[in-house]
């Protein structure tokens, strides 16, 4: 990773809740949402150094991640879509382009069919877009043979509190080890995996829940009716490459990027790739 510094933290009230955002550059605005256990701190770097200079870039942290608030509930995808859609409100963004990754993915996807008038442009990185219960649960047993235990016990109340009150960054390490989110371990660094420790369990183990396993947005994948970019990572081992052309073929205007030699965070292990194919899009219908 870089040495770019990420924009200052910046905050925001909305119902009460304190939200932290990191803004940078002018021009039409990004809205970019992290996946679970991340935050705008960190994980967009790469992508902020390359479109700030033609771009507004707006990294937020979600609800119960990085310096966001930390509320006990609120971590449905349709919670979180209605909070993104009071963010892009409050600071008066005409109809910005909202890029998700993984979780924020599946936020993204959720507001662009519940709020289709706040958007432009749609793009969604290696995320689990869900189709029910059934399906779901099948996606979560092809993930790597240690992963699905860890996934497992997390998401059972009394045991996934305790690993979550005696995690360290040691056991945050093997996790991302075990689930194999990068194709280069090497990509695991001590900021990575620090940054992923400040999550609260309610968020963890309430979105795995709400967002992975119960969503349905396969349904309604039909109403998206804005331009739609999927990139999918060649080596994702959580999000399988058939959940991504499944979702293409579902909604009406759409296209499929993968990028090679990249894992679940294409953002990270390929930058020049993913910013390329994001810079095609966004100049598509400009």
């Amino acid at each position: 990773m870089s040495k770019f510094k990420s924009p200052e933290a910046q905050f925001i009230t909305i119902d009460g809740g304190r939200y932290c955002y990191r803004r940078s550059g002018e021009g039409r605005a990004i809205v970019l949402l992290h996946g679970l256990t991340d935050s705008g701190r960190f994980l967009w770097r790469e992508f902020i150094r390359h479109f700030e200079n033609e771009y507004t870039v707006i990294a937020m942290d979600l609800r119960g991640h990085g310096d966001s608030e930390k509320p006990k509930r609120g971590y449905a995808p349709a919670d979180q879509a209605r909070l993104v859609a009071a963010f892009i409100d409050r600071l008066r963004l005409d109809r910005p382009v909202l890029l998700g990754h993984s979780l924020g993915g599946i936020i993204a996807a959720k507001l662009a069919i519940v709020f289709p008038d706040r958007l432009s442009k749609l793009i969604i990185s290696d995320s689990p877009l869900g189709a029910g219960f059934w399906k779901n649960l099948g996606l979560v047993t092809r993930i790597p043979r240690r992963g699905v235990a860890i996934v497992g016990l997390t998401m059972v109340p009394l045991l996934g509190r305790l690993m979550f009150k005696f995690r360290s960054p040691r056991t945050m390490r093997m996790t991302l080890e075990s689930l194999q989110v990068f194709c280069d371990p090497s990509h695991i660094t001590t900021e990575l995996v620090q940054e992923k420790m400040r999550s609260t369990y309610e968020a963890i183990s309430q979105s795995l829940w709400q967002a992975v396993i119960f969503e349905n947005l396969f349904r309604d994948l039909d109403r998206i009716s804005v331009p739609t970019l999927i990139i999918h990572g060649s080596h994702d081992t959580l999000v399988p490459l058939d959940w991504a052309e499944r979702a293409v073929s579902k909604i009406q205007d759409s296209r499929l990027v993968l990028i090679e030699n990249a894992g679940h965070f294409p953002l990270i292990e390929q930058p020049d790739q993913f910013n390329q194919a994001v810079s095609q899009f966004l100049s598509a219908s400009e």
